[in-house]
């Protein structure tokens, strides 16, 4: 079975592509390129892309829409960014055909949706979570609760802004 592996932006800032066996294949979307930003980085990111060690692939919309559904449903929609909803896509995308996939990553919203999908990660620097994680958005001062995020991410009730809280799954 073919390996691949998905790079999120703390990936590069820690230096793990030093680290990844050559037989697996190492995949990054343009998003998180936008986000190295450091001159440290941005050398071995540039340094892997030249030497074809590191391709771009960015997932396609549909996936992508899947995993803003689940990232929705888990309440963790508030603390994702369009890279790390890209990372998890391109992720499921190779997850779907086939691959053996592993996602590096440190973000606890990004390691909770590729553990809601079966996909396996590893944190570069933090220990990780260990299970699936739901969320709920309650009001601090009224006490409301909802399982979606209203746009302007107020309390209906009255207006405070709304908290994320761990539930039961």
């Amino acid at each position: 079975m073919k390996k691949v592996a998905i790079l999120d932006t703390s990936a590069i800032f820690t230096g793990v592509l030093n680290y990844i066996p050559f037989d697996v294949e190492i995949y990054i979307t343009n998003s998180v390129i936008s986000e190295v930003r450091d001159s440290n980085s941005k050398y071995r990111l540039e340094t892997a892309l030249q030497s074809g060690r590191v391709k771009i692939l960015n997932p396609p919309t549909s996936i992508v829409k899947r995993v803003l559904q689940e990232g929705s449903m888990l309440g963790e929609i508030i603390n994702l960014s369009q890279t790390d909803i890209e990372v998890v896509a391109l992720a499921l995308y190779f997850y779907e055909k086939g691959f053996d996939v592993i996602v590096f990553t440190d973000d606890y919203s990004v390691q909770n949706l590729c553990k809601r999908f079966g996909i396996k990660f590893t944190p570069t620097k933090t220990e990780g979570i260990k299970k699936v994680r739901k969320y709920i958005y309650k009001c601090p001062a009224c006490g409301y609760k909802s399982k979606e995020l209203p746009p302007d991410r107020k309390c209906p009730i009255c207006g405070s802004e709304l908290k994320r809280r761990l539930t039961k799954f």
